[in-house]
């Protein structure tokens, strides 16, 4: 893979990557999840470009499991989607696959 590639060829190989053009290659729009208690995710959205790093911190029951199964496409959220590289990983209106 390239990631194993560029681990294996060093920090050099790393900074001669060509830069991006900041576009965004995660995006999670207006994520909505609800369970039979309550809302765990109310409208979250946040876009990830490449070479970002996102930190999800929180006490527990506040939806960091409900947005790592949105993400990963085990869960299918009541409303919103996430896209990766602009295609859908899963939407409301886009059943899991």
């Amino acid at each position: 893979s390239e990631a194993a590639a560029l681990l294996a060829a060093g920090p050099a190989a790393r900074r001669e990557r060509p830069a991006h053009d900041g576009a965004p290659r995660l995006v999670v729009d207006s994520l909505t999840v609800r369970d039979r208690e309550r809302v765990r995710l109310d409208a979250l959205s946040f876009a990830v470009a490449p070479g970002e790093i996102l930190g999800v911190a929180g006490v527990d029951g506040n939806g960091q499991e409900e947005l790592a199964d949105c993400l990963s496409g085990m869960r299918r959220p009541e409303d919103g989607a996430v896209l990766l590289d602009h295609d859908p990983l899963v939407a409301a209106d886009r059943p899991p696959d």
